[in-house]
């Protein structure tokens, strides 16, 4: 599925959970660039794999959403972005402002694991968004990275900084 030219490619509302957006097989993948959001999710526990978000169908060249690839907002909760397991990483790069970016006073428990952000599909080469990862207001309990293979995140290229943490009341991730 290709998603383009919109406000917000993919909208997960306030009460949307238990979805899967996308997957490991290159099949399922959705392509969503073009829009001024990739994915907005204000809801809770839905999953968020495989995808090219900000780049085209090959994962080489951009094709930027004008804000983020990934936006949390205040209502999403427990939400998985990627995965430990080969083809669950999402490709979350050339965007023009972020790749991801998590903000909100109830945005907490998601788990971000095993995506490229910044890099083309290789992960070798600069596919950059403007910052690649923001935790920002208020933001609490979520999980960048993990301790089992699989779990870390790619985030390098971008052009101001990989990661972006503000706001005094964005507390207790775990990075």
């Amino acid at each position: 599925l290709h998603m383009q030219n919109c406000l917000t490619g993919l909208l997960l509302a306030e009460t949307a959970s238990a979805n899967v957006i996308g997957g490991p097989e290159a099949g399922e993948r959705n392509v969503i660039s073009d829009n001024s959001v990739a994915i907005e999710i204000d809801g809770t526990t839905n999953v968020v794999q495989g995808n090219y978000l900000g780049t085209d169908a090959t994962g080489t060249a951009s094709r930027p959403n004008a804000m983020e690839g990934i936006w949390i907002g205040p209502g999403g909760r427990d939400n998985i972005i990627g995965g430990s397991e080969p083809g669950e990483g999402n490709l979350i790069s050339g965007n023009a402002l972020y790749g991801l970016n998590i903000g909100g006073a109830n945005a907490t428990g998601n788990v971000v694991k095993g995506n490229l952000i910044g890099v083309d599909v290789s992960g070798e080469k600069k596919l950059q968004n403007r910052y690649g990862l923001v935790l920002s207001a208020g933001s609490q309990r979520n999980t960048i990275g993990g301790t089992e293979p699989g779990d870390a995140n790619i985030i390098s290229g971008n052009q101001s900084g990989g990661m972006l943490i503000r706001g005094s009341d964005t507390a207790d991730n775990v990075i």
